[in-house]
């Protein structure tokens, strides 16, 4: 059974992800505080420690599709809920 887990299947190459990868880092490192941002070794297993730097962290997760579809229903075609 498949679980809200990534498909690696069509990922991209490993030569150009560690490039990609790099570039990425430093990015990050000149938008924001460069001796908060850590590396490690592309593609290597890295025990991480977490400390949330902001006021809020957010799980957005949807809604089964069932259940969006039942909501379209009431709502109608232009997304607004009927008035009667």
């Amino acid at each position: 059974s498949k679980k809200n887990q990534p498909d690696y299947k069509s990922s991209m190459k490993s030569d150009p992800a560690r490039i990609m990868y790099s570039e990425f880092v430093e990015m990050v490192r000149e938008a924001y505080e460069s001796d908060k941002v850590k590396d490690g070794h592309f593609g290597a297993m890295m025990d991480v420690a977490l400390v949330n730097d902001g006021p809020v962290t957010l799980m957005i997760e949807t809604a089964p599709q069932e259940l969006v579809s039942a909501a379209d229903e009431v709502k109608g075609v232009t997304g607004v809920a009927p008035t009667s």
